[in-house]
């Protein structure tokens, strides 16, 4: 499994949370389109096959200016309370969001318990301008 094999090959105190960036518009679990691995302290430039079928490769997340960020406890039934809060904070604050979603498990309880796990959603926001366009802050 993705759990074990990981810190077995990166090293245990190389690896830190397991995480997701989420390309999919929708929360549809049978349709979304996601990137999962682990946050690295370094990088070890190997790659991780788990199945013919799947390879975990090291890459860098390109850096974010500014995000929105709710934390979640709780298993997936409980994602949409937050992505909702968010929205809700981008509406009454004029941003909008401007790239895929990341998530952060802070918490994963090993005995499979989703009322143990809090997870960190990100999103990338921009600020908008009394019109709807989008504030270009590059420099």
């Amino acid at each position: 499994s993705i759990m074990g094999r990981v810190p077995l090959i990166a090293g245990p105190s190389n690896v830190s949370y397991f995480m997701s960036v989420v390309h999919s518009d929708t929360f549809d679990p049978e349709r979304m389109e996601a990137e999962l691995g682990f946050l690295l302290h370094q990088s070890k430039g190997v790659s991780i096959e788990l199945s013919e079928e799947v390879v975990l490769e090291e890459r860098i997340l390109p850096a974010v200016e500014t995000m929105a960020v709710v934390v979640v406890v709780g298993g997936p039934s409980r994602y949409p309370a937050g992505f909702t809060a968010v929205g809700q904070w981008c509406e009454e604050n004029d941003y909008e969001i401007v790239g895929p979603q990341r998530e952060i498990f802070l918490e994963m309880p090993a005995t499979g318990d989703e009322d143990g796990i809090v997870i960190e959603i990100q999103f990338p926001v921009q600020a908008r301008l009394n019109d709807g366009r989008l504030l270009n802050t590059s420099l």
